[in-house]
């Protein structure tokens, strides 16, 4: 496909530069801090009622697993390492595709036995690692790397672990965040193992964590399973690290930090996704005149002064020049738009290259 401007060139250079884990100008720090992300998304996911593992259901056109790996690149992540269990080599295949084979390092887990024994597996690829170890989950597609940076000050500040919380609305399944009376963080409890009265906390955990590696090796290691579920909870550490008075919290919005669980949520969170995307475009100078009917993927690129109009479909690797209109309706996959040029309501267009100034007529394909 023929390159018609250097916009289009810086575009799809940026593009796939934010797509792949790269080492170039990542250190693996975040100030002075060293960190690795550990990626929990071995679970079944059963309540997708789907024959695909979760992680591989898209937002914003891609696998959900993907966000959090692009989050650890842009957080400066030495290591990535994803526990995976269920469809394993899918999963892994998505990655490899996605990030080059061997970007993200894979830990498996083959018996579901809770979240403790999930980062237990990736132990062996943080053997000789010194930092801070970032753990996210495979289904929580739009935390900010902002939250993950106050996340790692405040793992800084308390020195053994931090963690985010949020509050949600209505009845849930979180585990509990229980404080002392000076506000002081004391451990969390699970829902299963909570007491009426702790149920009634409305701070739950989100599952983020940031932990020191050499705290994280040994804490994982007294881990016990005596609980309601059977499961070795990561939870447990926080009490274990309270103990030593060393926890800090972070609290995020709950859009930012909610996990996909069902087929609500994954449309929920891939709508929450595409605005906060236009709202980005907006900002950046591009005309998008129905917010909540554009669709657009991870790697579309818009330039200044296009517009965009309602019911649009932007996907795959496509490119929209400055100044240029895609008029309603339209659909347009690994498409390049020149500056200036103008598609017509309702085209249908794949793999094609419209040079600059091009009027292409309405209904096209």
């Amino acid at each position: 496909m023929r390159r018609f401007s250097s916009f289009s060139r810086r575009r799809r250079a940026a593009r796939e530069a934010g797509a792949e884990l790269r080492a170039a100008g990542q250190d693996g720090t975040i100030g002075a801090m060293t960190v690795a992300c550990v990626i929990l998304a071995a679970g079944l996911g059963t309540r997708m009622k789907s024959d695909r593992a979760k992680v591989l259901h898209l937002v914003g056109g891609v696998p959900m697993i993907c966000h959090p790996v692009v989050l650890a690149g842009e957080v400066g992540a030495a290591r990535v390492i994803a526990v995976l269990g269920h469809q394993l080599p899918l999963v892994k295949e998505a990655l490899d595709a996605r990030f080059g084979a061997g970007a993200v390092e894979v830990a498996e887990q083959r018996e579901q036995l809770g979240t403790g024994h999930a980062v237990m597996q990736a132990l062996p690829h943080l053997a000789s690692f010194a930092g801070a170890v970032v753990i996210l989950s495979g289904d929580v597609p739009l935390l900010r790397k902002e939250t993950v940076a106050r996340l790692v000050e405040a793992w800084k500040a308390a020195g053994t672990l931090a963690f985010i919380t949020m509050r949600p609305q209505g009845p849930h399944m979180y585990g509990r965040v229980v404080r002392d009376a000076g506000g002081a963080v004391v451990r969390i409890v699970e829902h299963q193992d909570a007491t009426p009265t702790e149920r009634a906390v409305d701070e739950v955990n989100s599952g983020i964590y940031c932990v020191d590696a050499d705290f994280l090796r040994r804490a994982l290691a007294g881990l016990e399973n005596r609980n309601a579920q059977g499961e070795f909870y990561l939870t447990d550490l926080v009490a274990r690290a309270a103990q030593q008075g060393r926890v800090a919290t972070v609290e995020a919005p709950l859009d930012e930090v909610m996990g996909i669980n069902d087929r609500v949520e994954l449309a929920r969170a891939d709508t929450l996704w595409r605005l906060r995307r236009c709202e980005a475009l907006m900002r950046e100078g591009v005309t998008i005149r129905d917010p909540a009917s554009c669709y657009l993927g991870v790697d579309v690129a818009i330039g200044r002064d296009a517009e965009i109009g309602p019911d649009v479909v932007l996907a795959g690797k496509t490119v929209i020049g400055p100044g240029a209109t895609i008029e309603a309706g339209c659909v347009l996959t690994d498409v390049e738009v020149g500056a200036g040029a103008r598609i017509g309501a309702n085209a249908v267009l794949q793999a094609k290259d419209i040079p600059p100034g091009t009027v292409v007529p309405p209904f096209l394909r």
